[in-house]
């Protein structure tokens, strides 16, 4: 696609951090669609949807105004929308489009915005070579949203997909696909499950009796990548650790590491000692008032094996 980055960037890092703001349990999720296409244009949709503390009805219409918030006691708690609103609401109409709101008091929010975009001459797509292509993927996530993502991108990469919410049941789909013709051969898991965590679960499998199930391969899906001993020494039983959010490119690459023959292997990665100074792990400050930028820069910092603190302000 075609179109102007930098707004596309503001508008959902805008949407996003109020979501983050005003949510203190449940989740947030981002879903982008296809509105239309012409011969030279797209239209996108965009929806941001949190289970936050929601805004009242008779507010909603003023949200998008500069510096309206919800109510008072809200601003006092969470701090206000400022004009993060206002500006998301100016730059979607740059881009051709609308922004709006649906929101119930106590129950969440969900921010709506299309745009418009021209279409590039060429596009590249993630594709798999043939050895790859319709493998069976067991997917180990207690979330439904996880599962569902997940189950999208894969089913349009031609695997087929498996389905499990905990450790006990991936433990069952796995002995009962080791009995037909053709196991499970990639199984790629949440590192956070209920009872047994994905760690214990690459314990069940590497002791398994069964040699269909202990052979399979691993990828551990993580929210971050520190470098703890229990996490550090189990870096040998998986095939790879995935950090969340998911990026297409980097699960695309490490079910070709886990699935594809030698010679269609990609070269091996660069350890993220090699980006540290002097290979030591720091002791990092982060002072950022600004939740999506710590964020960010928490999980770079973490993600090279360093330890972060984060203040708000001097």
């Amino acid at each position: 696609l075609r179109g102007d980055p930098t707004r596309l960037r503001q508008i959902v890092t805008n949407l996003v951090g109020n979501a983050i703001k005003f949510t203190s349990t449940g989740e947030i999720f981002v879903d982008v669609s296809l509105r239309s296409r012409s011969n030279n244009s797209v239209i996108v949709d965009f929806a941001v949807h949190d289970t936050g503390v929601g805004i009242p009805k008779g507010r909603q219409a003023d949200i998008f105004n500069m510096f309206s918030q919800a109510d008072l006691a809200t601003t006092r708690q969470f701090g206000g929308t400022g004009l993060g609103l206002s500006i998301s609401r100016q730059l979607t109409e740059l881009m051709n489009g609308q922004i709006s709101v649906e929101s119930e008091e106590g129950k969440g929010s969900t921010f709506r915005f299309h745009a418009e975009f021209g279409l590039a001459n060429s596009q590249t797509s993630l594709s798999f070579p043939g050895p790859v292509k319709n493998q069976t993927v067991l997917v180990v996530d207690d979330n439904e949203s996880n599962r569902s993502v997940l189950t999208e991108l894969l089913v349009s990469w031609q695997l087929d997909v498996v389905l499990a919410e905990s450790g006990k049941q991936a433990t069952a789909v796995l002995e009962e696909a080791a009995k037909s013709d053709e196991p499970i051969r990639l199984v790629i898991i949440d590192e956070v499950l209920p009872e047994m965590d994905g760690w214990d679960l690459c314990d069940t499998m590497r002791s398994h009796p069964n040699p269909r199930i202990s052979s399979a391969k691993i990828l551990m899906m993580r929210a971050t990548m520190d470098s703890g001993p229990r996490s550090v020494m189990r870096q040998s039983d998986v095939t790879g650790c995935l950090p969340k959010p998911i990026k297409h490119s980097s699960l695309h690459e490490g079910i070709i590491r886990a699935l594809a023959p030698p010679h269609l292997q990609p070269p091996p990665p660069v350890s993220a000692t090699t980006n540290r100074v002097d290979g030591a792990e720091l002791n990092v400050l982060l002072v950022e008032d600004g939740l999506v930028n710590q964020k960010v820069a928490t999980t770079m910092l973490q993600r090279r094996g360093h330890n972060v603190h984060v203040v708000c302000n001097g």
